[in-house]
């Protein structure tokens, strides 16, 4: 079995161009298949995106100035997309895939502002602070010395096996 790595990063908007293909550039170099988070996505804008992607995606679109997920696939492995659930608010993709023989089900989600458990209520696994219990990152700061982790990559426990590494990582 080769190695797949996934990442997930919130982009805070992709409408400026030089900041997209710099995102594009950079995590298309990193991970196989990149997660993104806020895109500020529209259906508009997709094909335009993928075509500067280079390869196969699948894009959860709501407005040029909030929410959005995309799911970004490189042509270094095969996989199988079986069964897509995309939400029209842009708060999620929901994919079941094959990759390797092994089926599984890749989702990237962007959870609501409020407090919410009934939107995540499942049972999944913080898989980096499940890796890292001790360490603190922040993956958002505002102002007045705010700061939160808004980012978190779940998975379900019987995949936490395959887990090589997980980490965080700033724009």
């Amino acid at each position: 079995m080769s190695t797949i790595t996934i990442g997930s990063v919130n982009c805070r908007g992709l409408s400026e161009t030089v900041k997209r293909i710099d995102i594009f550039t950079k995590y298309k170099d990193l991970y196989d298949i990149t997660i993104l988070v806020d895109t500020h996505s529209t259906s508009v804008k997709e094909k335009q995106w993928l075509h500067e992607w280079g390869y196969v995606g699948k894009f959860s679109s709501y407005s040029s100035k909030s929410r959005g997920v995309a799911i970004l696939f490189k042509n270094t492995f095969e996989f199988k997309i079986h069964e897509e659930t995309i939400d029209l608010m842009g708060n999620f993709i929901i994919l079941d895939i094959t990759i390797q023989d092994y089926r599984i089900t890749l989702a990237a989600i962007y959870g609501p502002n409020n407090d919410d458990p009934v939107f995540l209520e499942l049972d999944l696994l913080d898989i980096w602070r499940h890796q890292h219990p001790f360490d603190k990152r922040c993956s958002w700061r505002g102002p007045i010395h705010k700061q939160s982790r808004l980012d978190y990559f779940m998975i379900t426990s019987d995949i936490e096996a395959f887990v090589v590494s997980s980490k965080t990582d700033k724009l």
